[in-house]
């Protein structure tokens, strides 16, 4: 409970009584509305004079009528009506007194519906979502985490995994903050294998939480990017090799269809993302080691577009992401991605990652090596990179997100600082979306709700108006 807010009314005579409001906390306001109140006290129980005051209700943006009180009352009751749109809104009762206006009553009212259905002319297209997402941040080291020793050690619980690697367990008010502050977009990395038996059906308790964290997101009015994602890399069980595409591309259609087929009624702020950083049999990053390498990341992109679309509902329309081999963006990469083919157009998106320049993004354990400075050779790398695949997909009339960005905190704030805003600032000229690679609120912080980078999230947003 907030402290008690005294609104002091001015009054000459001395026996008038001032009401005083505590403002609680926010509240879940279901879409259809209904009626509040919020208590009113006085300072004294004597009988005297009780001073006025006014208050309205402000629904969004939208301020309204003022409604004067005079005389003593105990509550202030109030009708909030049903939200008829498909997006969150907030809700606030605002008490004059003193010619000062304080919210005494906050909540978020859910939309009429999370599932707006793809009609033709509501359905966003791929870009106008791309767009719309505006700026992104990754749930990282969260649902993603895997490992063995999680399953030998633990109970395998959805926490087990959730906390394994330094994270605690995911609240709704995270995604609030990042909402408020003004990002539009979360990436919710998902690793699957470890939750899965051996015909490859994913537990429902996962799937569970899962669709939680998901609602997490969309209930705070941001676009939700849902992915595989461990499943992929050195260690994961899908690989852009022949053999290891013929052995899994039904156990990876059928992991799709799941995952579809619980999410098919959601809305178009819900996208999916195929798989993350696909490599082949050898683990290449930057590029594979055989040309053909290229040929079974496209095909795993198929698979999921087609498990996707088959399952009806909004998946028909939904907005779909496809990463290039190893999510780089380099030309060789580029020349080897082919969009998959879909029965619907305009709703399909490319992704690639970057974190550039290689010395300054990661920890290198050569001191001579490591660069801790981001000056202008550094922009201009992070400027050349972005171009690359941002006129390629241009080109192609292919909307673009990068799906991943940062650098490692090698004590140099500052110079994050100037590296995300480059990242940001370039790659918006070309109309792609940026989605930082955590930090801005890690760890114990989350937990608490607080900006562990208020300076990095100042950035960000910085560069992104």
């Amino acid at each position: 409970m907030a402290p008690a807010l005294l609104l002091a009314l001015f009054s000459c005579k001395k026996e008038v009584l001032e009401p005083v409001f505590e403002r609680g906390a926010d509240v879940a306001i279901p879409q259809e509305g209904g009626e509040y109140s919020v208590p009113v006290r006085y300072a004294s129980t004597k009988a005297a004079e009780y001073a006025g005051f006014e208050y309205r209700l402000i629904i969004g943006e939208v301020l309204g009528d003022v409604v004067a009180v005079s005389g003593k009352v105990d509550e202030i009751v109030f009708e909030i009506g049903a939200n008829e749109s498909y997006e969150v809104r907030t809700v606030r009762l605002a008490v004059n007194a003193d010619n000062h206006w304080a919210t005494v009553f906050s909540g978020i009212q859910a939309a009429k519906q999370k599932y707006r259905p793809p009609v033709d002319g509501q359905w966003q297209s791929a870009a106008d979502a791309v767009k719309a997402m505006r700026v992104g941040w990754n749930l990282g080291n969260t649902l993603d985490s895997c490992g063995d020793w999680i399953v030998q050690y633990t109970e395998r619980k959805p926490s087990d995994f959730e906390t394994a690697w330094g994270q605690p367990v995911t609240k709704p008010e995270v995604m609030q903050a990042f909402a408020t502050a003004g990002f539009g977009a979360i990436r919710v990395p998902v690793t699957w294998y470890q939750h899965m038996d051996a015909s490859g059906k994913v537990e429902k308790v996962w799937m569970d939480r899962v669709e939680e964290v998901v609602n997490y997101v969309l209930d705070a009015g941001l676009y939700c990017v849902l992915n595989v994602h461990h499943d992929t890399g050195t260690d994961g069980w899908m690989k852009a090799d022949k053999a290891i595409y013929e052995a899994t591309a039904d156990r990876f259609r059928s992991l799709w269809t799941q995952i579809a087929e619980r999410f098919k009624s959601y809305g178009e702020k819900l996208v999916f993302e195929g798989y993350n950083e696909l490599l082949d049999g050898s683990n290449y990053w930057n590029a594979p080691k055989e040309e053909s390498s290229y040929e079974y990341a496209n095909r795993y992109n198929q698979v999921f577009v087609d498990a996707v679309r088959a399952t009806g509902g909004n998946n028909l329309r939904r907005n779909l992401v496809c990463n290039t081999y190893c999510a780089g963006g380099n030309a060789a990469n580029l020349a080897g991605f082919v969009l998959p083919e879909d029965e619907w157009s305009n709703h399909l998106i490319a992704e690639v990652h970057s974190y550039a320049p290689y010395f300054f993004a990661f920890e290198i354990d050569n001191p001579s090596q490591n660069q801790t400075v981001f000056d202008a050779a550094a922009e201009n790398t992070v400027k050349y990179d972005i171009s690359v695949f941002g006129n390629h997909f241009s080109s192609l009339g292919i909307p673009c997100i990068i799906g991943e960005y940062g650098a490692a905190n090698k004590n140099n704030m500052a110079e994050r600082c100037k590296q995300a805003a480059c990242y940001v600032r370039t790659a918006k000229a070309y109309g792609i979306t940026c989605f930082h690679w955590m930090g801005l609120m890690d760890g114990a912080d989350r937990s608490t709700c607080t900006w562990t980078e208020p300076a990095l999230r100042d950035a960000i947003l910085g560069a992104v108006l």
